[in-house]
């Protein structure tokens, strides 16, 4: 039976599979601590600190696309083997430079790599794996992301987080490790798909069949509503439970996110055998259905129970729509420009993480009810851009 199993995908998607739990285990086991680190051995304000974090994201969302396009143009290889080096070299900016303006360009530099591991780490996936499993390798990935990002915070207080640069150095070496493993068994080509990135267009022409793509945009969207809502778990949300719980708001806050991702990790194993045979449009309704559920169920109590109560129906309403989302753009792009698809559509949610936090944050200072209205707005939003989505399964 566990030959069977392990038979199911190529050598090569489990590859990358390891490469994707290894990556987020390792960011959230440093990333996290960042902040502390560069606070120890920096004498700038917690707002400069805080725009180099955020500049990796700011990279992604404005040359996500073009970064992406390269990909697509080139040795496939080559796009694995600089989508591990160029993290590496701002990890080790990070470590080595006090310099403000080499900090930057530091994170510029991690935000680069990125922006092309992103996407390529989804198109390898899809491009290894036979078109009636890619549905469960995107379910399968979206769990060990998660697991990762579950296991990697606490190996990192215990390898003493932001109080040395032990585990920035550590993820420098495993991704120097993962590089040189990808040199040697990454193939240039990945079935023949990427034989086709030969086709004449040009970066205008790849533009235009995106905007004129009615599917692409929709993706872009649905992903923007998506992470619209996640992003104010760590935002709006802790705001909102710090003005009604007082000092006892951020704790609720971190048990919230706890049970968000322990949900993930035991129910997504589970929902996989659902979800890969059911239609994109049954799925959702299930999404829209816990997303809203969600949402009334956390502004309209004063229960820390039904609150922690609610945070499991977030996660299932990512659960039943995110991975489902990831397979249908593997599904609608066009062989040549798969990565740029996958870059494109996920900078809905670059965009999301970007404007997301100030606009929860505002409409919040306004009034409780009207971020309430807006976020089931977007849920409703979302499940719109789902329904006129291709009916897959």
């Amino acid at each position: 039976m566990t030959i069977k199993l392990f038979k199911r995908y190529t050598k090569l998607t489990y590859f990358f599979l390891f490469v994707s739990f290894a990556i987020n285990f390792l960011r959230f086991m440093s990333i996290p601590f960042l902040t502390v680190y560069l606070t120890s051995k920096l004498s700038v304000s917690l707002a400069s600190i805080g725009f180099i974090i955020g500049v990796p994201a700011l990279v992604q969302l404005i040359i996500g696309l073009f970064a992406a396009r390269i990909v697509d143009k080139i040795s496939f290889k080559w796009g694995t083997v600089f989508s591990l080096i160029l993290p590496l070299a701002g990890l080790l900016g990070y470590i080595f430079f006090t310099n403000y303006s080499l900090l930057i360009l530091s994170s510029i530099i991690s935000g680069i790599g990125w922006s092309i591991y992103n996407p390529l780490i989804l198109t390898a996936l899809s491009n290894t794996t036979a078109e009636s499993e890619v549905d469960s390798i995107m379910n399968l990935n979206y769990w060990i992301i998660n697991l990762g990002g579950a296991a990697g915070p606490i190996i990192g207080v215990l390898i003493g987080g932001g109080k040395s640069a032990f585990p920035f150095l550590l993820f420098g070496l495993i991704l120097f490790i993962l590089s040189l493993l990808a040199i040697w068994i990454v193939p240039d080509k990945i079935h023949s798909t990427q034989s086709q990135a030969t086709t004449k267009t040009n970066l205008l022409h790849d533009f235009m069949t995106l905007l004129k793509d009615r599917n692409a945009l929709l993706l872009f969207a649905s992903f923007f509503c998506i992470f619209f809502i996640e992003v104010q778990y760590e935002t709006s949300f802790s705001i909102y439970l710090n003005q009604t719980f007082g000092n006892s708001g951020l704790s609720i806050v971190a048990t919230m996110l706890t049970i968000i991702t322990i949900t993930i990790i035991v129910a997504q194993p589970l929902s996989m055998f659902f979800t890969t045979k059911k239609s994109s449009l049954f799925l959702a309704f299930v999404s829209f259905f816990f997303y809203t559920l969600a949402i009334i169920l956390f502004f309209s109590t004063k229960s820390i129970w039904l609150i922690l109560g609610a945070a499991i129906f977030f996660a299932l309403g990512e659960i039943f729509i995110a991975p489902k989302l990831q397979g249908i753009t593997a599904k609608i792009a066009p062989p040549h420009l798969k990565t740029t698809y996958f870059s494109f559509t996920t900078l809905g949610g670059n965009l999301a993480y970007f404007i997301g936090p100030t606009v929860g944050n505002f409409l919040l200072a306004k009034s409780s009810t009207l971020l309430f209205i807006a976020l089931i707005a977007i849920s409703m939003l979302a499940l719109l851009a789902n329904l006129a989505l291709p009916k897959t399964k």
